[in-house]
């Protein structure tokens, strides 16, 4: 215990995981060789995504599935054209990267089949997030963010969506159709989505020309 003087025995198992090359450290002094060989008992080494990319269809069903059960999303199936583009896909993001597209395009369409377009849209609003993020001050997004957390599941979400699509109808100046390729949703379930959420594009174009 912190602050003790007694010694308490204890029996466990210690799992570590590392993105570097530890071994690489300790030749270069930037890591204790002891601890490492405290550690080094049984090495694992799991590949990128992009090493192992036969996983893809299977993991991309697994987090579609956990998504509906855990948060009520409608099911939604991966079209054949979408289902090879993510086969395909590099994903430098890794896992998590796979796990936040599901999550995104169960968010933003609740038709039957994800389709091509929707991935290739989604694919390119991750892109762009990333470099922005890169630029700007994380402390405002991260309090907007936790203001949410106060607010049922439900209700937080329809305010991230209306906010989001708020600020993407400013963006593009109104245009119901550029937010729609920007959001990767087809332009009939947005309508729906904005009316749900009584967004008025007519009066956010006015507002900001």
């Amino acid at each position: 215990r912190i602050g003790g003087n007694d010694s308490i025995m204890l029996s466990c198992r210690i799992i570590t995981a590392s993105h570097y090359s530890l071994e690489q450290l300790v030749n270069q002094g930037k890591f204790k060789s002891e601890l490492y060989f405290q550690l080094n008992v049984l090495e694992v080494k799991i590949p990128p995504l992009r090493e192992h990319r036969e996983d893809v269809p299977e993991l991309l069903n697994y987090y579609r599935d956990r998504f509906v059960q855990q948060e009520q999303f409608n099911y939604r199936s991966f079209s054949i054209a979408a289902l090879n583009k993510l086969r395909n896909y590099a994903w430098p993001g890794n896992l998590l990267e796979l796990k936040n597209l599901v999550q995104r395009l169960l968010i933003v369409s609740e038709d039957e089949s994800i389709t091509l377009d929707e991935v290739e849209n989604s694919i390119k609003y991750q892109a762009q997030k990333q470099s922005s993020t890169e630029l700007s001050d994380s402390t405002s997004h991260d309090s907007a963010l936790t203001s949410l957390f106060k607010y049922p599941l439900k209700e937080a979400r329809e305010l991230f969506e209306k906010a989001y699509l708020e600020e993407k109808l400013i963006a593009v100046g109104g245009s119901v159709g550029k937010v729609a390729q920007l959001a990767g949703v087809e332009r009939t379930h947005l309508y729906r989505k904005m009316k749900m959420l009584g967004i008025d594009a007519k009066k956010i174009a006015k507002k900001n020309k």
